[in-house]
């Protein structure tokens, strides 16, 4: 088996109760927060992926409008698919 290196570019994956009210401030910040729990369910993806030798990823969680960061590789090869929002 060869080994694999998948690279995470992480959205904006604030502490609770830090930087809430800058991200509610930025349409950029709502745009590429990354909630705990997505966070989660991309590395277990990332994990169990098969198949794959260097990929790096954008990993955020669903925008409320436009994106900013193109999550569809991590869809397509990963079969990565955010389920919290900001809002």
């Amino acid at each position: 088996m060869r080994p694999s290196v998948i690279m995470a570019r992480l959205g904006w994956c604030p502490r609770p109760g830090q930087d809430t009210s800058s991200i509610s401030k930025s349409e950029v910040g709502q745009a590429n927060y990354l909630s705990p729990g997505d966070a989660g369910r991309f590395f277990v993806r990332a994990v169990e992926a098969q198949g794959i030798r260097y990929e790096v990823f954008y990993v955020t969680s669903r925008p409320p409008g436009k994106p900013y960061l193109d999550i569809e590789p991590a869809r397509r090869l990963l079969g990565y698919e955010p389920q919290d929002s900001w809002q």
